[in-house]
Order: C-alpha cells, then sequence, then structure tokens
C-alpha cells in the first residue's frame, strides 16, 4: 500500500472488497476496512457514502471537474477513448490501416541519443519494461515519465509498447486494477502508443487473470492491440491462451557459444508450436523475440551460463530471419540494454560494444529491407518442407504479379546442401506454354515441369532467392557481401561517454 502526502489532496473513493480505493494526483492506495464502518469514512474525510465518488480528474486525463463526478468503473470509455489505431487483421498487424511489420526492441528508459541512433537503425516501435523509467514504477507520479517517453517516440515517427506485465500483484497492491485502468486510460490517445504488453513468460494457471486484464484493458482502450509473450515450457498449451492477447509470441534464446550451440533447433521448436498454434485464427498475430544478448549478464546467479557470448552476426541473422520464415509477422529484439550494457548489470568493454551495436544494427537494417521487399509486398505464403525440420527452414513468398521469392535459412554450424522439388516451384511461379526456365546452375526443365533448384548453404546461411515471374528466370542473390559494407560507424554515445 503506498501513502498519500499533502494537505489538501482531491482523491477519488470508491468502495472495494477490501476497503475504500483513494486515488491521488501522485498515488494510489486503499484505505484499510479498519479505517471507515458503515460506508462511511472516519470523522475529518470530508466524505461518506458507498456509492458516491469524487474523481480527481487530473490523474486520468490532466483537467479537472467538478467535485462530485460519477464514478468511472473499470473498463470505463469515458473520456472518449482514441479511434482504431492498432490492431489484427487476417493475422498481421495493422497501423492507422496499414499492414506493417513490426520491428522494435526492449528498452528501459532513453536518451536522445540512444532515441536516435534507434530510429536511424530501422526500428519502428520499443517495447519498455518501465514505462520509459529507470525502474517499474506504481504510482500516477511517474505518468509525466511516461508521457515524456512516448512523446520522444512520437517525434521521431516511432512507437512504443507500453508495459502492464507487472501489475498482479493484488495482494501487495489490492488497487492494482485502478491503477491499470487509470493508466490505460490516461495514454490510450496518445500518437506514440503502439500497444499494451500483458504477459511475459506467465504460465497456464494465470489465464483467468490474463484473461480479466485483457477484458479490462480492451474495454478501456479498444483502439490497440496487447501483447503477450508464452513461456517456453507452455508450448502445448499455447491454444489455451487464446482470449487473454491480441499478439503472441515465444522468446527462444538457442544461443550460449560456439562451443556449446551447434544448431538452433531450440528456437525452431518454439517457432514452429505458436505458428500450429494460431495459423487458423485470423484475429491473432505473431511477433516473437530475437536474442541479442550474451547469457553471461546472469552469471551471478547461474554460474553456468558464465561463458556465454554474443551471438556472432551470422548467428545473428539466421537467429532472426528464422523468425518470419517459419511464420512470425514481426520481430522484437531482446534487448537493446544487453546488447549496449546500458542496463548496468554487466560491464561491456567499448570495443565489444561498439562490434555488438553494428551487428545487431546490420541485422536490423537487412531485417528492414527484407520487410520492405518481401514479407510485405508478397503475402501469399508457402511453407517449403526441406531436410531436417530442426535445422532448415524455407518459406517461398508470393506476389499477384506472379514474382516470388524464396527464403532459406541453414540454422546449424555446418554447411549443407538443399533441394527445392519442382512441383513447389510450380506451385508459385506461373508458367505459360511458351515459356522456359533454368535452375542457377543453368540447367533447364520444361515449361511445364521446371527443373528443381539446388543451393548449397554454408554455416548460419541465409539464402535469398527471388524469382520473375514475368521472365521466368531464377536469379540466386545471398546476403555473403562483407559485413563492413552494412556497417555504420558513426555511433551515438551514451551515458558515460561509451559508445554504441
Amino acid at each position: 500500500m503506498t501513502s498519500m502526502s499533502g494537505g489538501n489532496m482531491r482523491v477519488l473513493l470508491m468502495a472495494t472488497a477490501v476497503g475504500w480505493l483513494a486515488v491521488a494526483s501522485d498515488s494510489i492506495r486503499v484505505i484499510e476496512p479498519s479505517q471507515h464502518a458503515g460506508g462511511t469514512l472516519r470523522p475529518g474525510t470530508g466524505h461518506s457514502g458507498s456509492d458516491i465518488v469524487e474523481v480527481y480528474n487530473k490523474a486520468l486525463s490532466g483537467t479537472t471537474t467538478s467535485d462530485t463526478t460519477p464514478s468511472i468503473p473499470l473498463g470505463s470509455s469515458t473520456p472518449t477513448p482514441t479511434p482504431r489505431s492498432s490492431w489484427v487483421e487476417n493475422g498481421r498487424v495493422v497501423v492507422e490501416g496499414k499492414v506493417v511489420f513490426p520491428l522494435g526492441t526492449y528498452v528501459h528508459d532513453l536518451n536522445d541519443s540512444e532515441w536516435d541512433y534507434l530510429a536511424a537503425a530501422g526500428y519502428d516501435h520499443v517495447l519498455t519494461y518501465t514505462n520509459g523509467h529507470i525502474d517499474v514504477s506504481y504510482n500516477t507520479s511517474g505518468w509525466a515519465t511516461t508521457q515524456a517517453f512516448l512523446d520522444a517516440a512520437a517525434s521521431r515517427k516511432m512507437r512504443v509498447i507500453l508495459s502492464l506485465k507487472d501489475y498482479y500483484n493484488e495482494t501487495r497492491y489490492p488497487d492494482i486494477n485502478a491503477f491499470v485502468n487509470a493508466t490505460v486510460i490516461r495514454f490510450r490517445n496518445h500518437k506514440g502508443l503502439l500497444g499494451w504488453y500483458l504477459n511475459d513468460e506467465y504460465r497456464s494457471d494465470m489465464i483467468p487473470t490474463l484473461r480479466a486484464r485483457y477484458d479490462l484493458v480492451k474495454a478501456a482502450d479498444p483502439g490497440h492491440f496487447t501483447y503477450s509473450v508464452e513461456d517456453s515450457s507452455m508450448l502445448g498449451d499455447l491454444p489455451l491462451f487464446r482470449g487473454t492477447s491480441d499478439v503472441f509470441g515465444v522468446d527462444p534464446y538457442p544461443w550460449k557459444n560456439a562451443s556449446v550451440t551447434s544448431t538452433l533447433a531450440s528456437e525452431t521448436t518454439e517457432l514452429r508450436a505458436i505458428e500450429a498454434a494460431f495459423r487458423n485464427d485470423s484475429d491473432i498475430a505473431t511477433v516473437t523475440v530475437a536474442q541479442a544478448f550474451s547469457w553471461s549478464i546472469i552469471c551471478s546467479r547461474s554460474p553456468k551460463d558464465c561463458g556465454g557470448t554474443f551471438p556472432p552476426i551470422a548467428v545473428l541473422r539466421a537467429m532472426s530471419v528464422l523468425q518470419p520464415v517459419l511464420g512470425a509477422i514481426g520481430v522484437v529484439f531482446y534487448s537493446f540494454d544487453e546488447w549496449t550494457g546500458h542496463s548496468g548489470r554487466t560491464y561491456i568493454p567499448p570495443d565489444e560494444m561498439a562490434v555488438r551495436s553494428r551487428a545487431v544494427r546490420t541485422v536490423t537494417q537487412e531485417m528492414r529491407q527484407l520487410a520492405v521487399d518481401v514479407f510485405l509486398p508478397q503475402p501469399h505464403r508457402v511453407d517449403v518442407p526441406i531436410g531436417d525440420p530442426n535445422v532448415l527452414a524455407a518459406r517461398f513468398y508470393g506476389a499477384a504479379h506472379g514474382s516470388f521469392t524464396l527464403l532459406v535459412v541453414n540454422a546449424q554450424n555446418t554447411s549443407t546442401t538443399v533441394t527445392i522439388p519442382p512441383s513447389l516451384i510450380s506451385q508459385m511461379m506461373p508458367i505459360t506454354a511458351s515459356s522456359s526456365t533454368s535452375n542457377d546452375n543453368g540447367s533447364n526443365g520444361s515449361p511445364a515441369n521446371p527443373a528443381s533448384l539446388a543451393l548449397h548453404l554454408g554455416p548460419w546461411d541465409v539464402v535469398r532467392q527471388d524469382v520473375s515471374g514475368s521472365t521466368e528466370t531464377i536469379t540466386k542473390t545471398t546476403n555473403t557481401r562483407p559485413l563492413e559494407d552494412n556497417m555504420d560507424k558513426r555511433s551515438p554515445s551514451v551515458r558515460g561517454g561509451s559508445q554504441i
């Protein structure tokens, strides 16, 4: 329970199961049952009655009203909620009427140079654990910081997923649902808001609570989607989480170090599980989480992870592209704090910080380009079964005009050769009686029976194969250009003057 301070503070009083709810301009608390009797507050408070509520409207909307305003119940639509801003349609995320491929990163707080860095890197949003604070805030005095955080995002044409994941402890904070409701109402109209983060790896025994929270948030703000990330131990229960969020994700973090990690099989398992769980739900989208950290960050409490290393760029790329290839329609990197040392949990030497930053920035820009070229304009997707599904993934992306792109990920540290059968090529590429096709090795197939396509992939390779429907020729392009070609060496400074 938090306490109120000040002598002439206007408050919201509401009867609850545990007492009277009190909301003030800078805090929310519960007045315990011992402080009132028979629906009348103890002498000296100046208010009485079980149904009369005085709304401290400044805490909700920044304005003031008369002293006796009707109650604003949980999930109220007063004041007027924002028009529909972000939602899920046909399994895709839509923002302001446009289908998007969300590309973001987890953060806590950010300074101006960090905001500029993320905007220049190609991110369209951030997911903040703490709503712009250094730590989680449990009272309305923190709203000014959250407002400034949203303003900073909007000024850079970015958006924010605000977190409500830490506001479930009704034993410690009996008024927490009212605080969540007030927070949603306070920020639902901000142009920098993308959505609400409701669940960070809560297990299936929390489903009733999660569903109640989802209903509360959607009643207060039907104009934005909600986002939840499910625990890897809950893969079999994923369908049970329907009705607790609009957008779901998993957060496979397969990379330990080069001597331990030989495949990304644990990642493919989680990605295939969530794709299977929601593939037939047009009102659900999957935005998954990519590893951009070293497990050594938890070395102090988990000695087995002390040998963790940051993923090399080839592995970082494979882990990231693997997610949309296996069905995700957006990716969030975890996390900015961990690849820059921003959180202060571990020291990262400046040279290592620069290497990490350039690697993540490079892969982010490649993912943004794939979104522009492939994920958004080519909505027709066909899974391609090739070899061992634990270490290989491929997907055709097709467009209405007949062209298609093939993406293949080798999620292992050994080379391999994959063959795409003619039947799958025929599915994606329209072939006329007068046309012919050839594969990248120059062997020809008949118009009705195109040749198979053989691709050789090195360790952790990601291969992009573009095919033009107008000429029926297959032109191979890969991402094997030198890393230095993509590096932006103009990294902004962060706290302490180090470089990211």
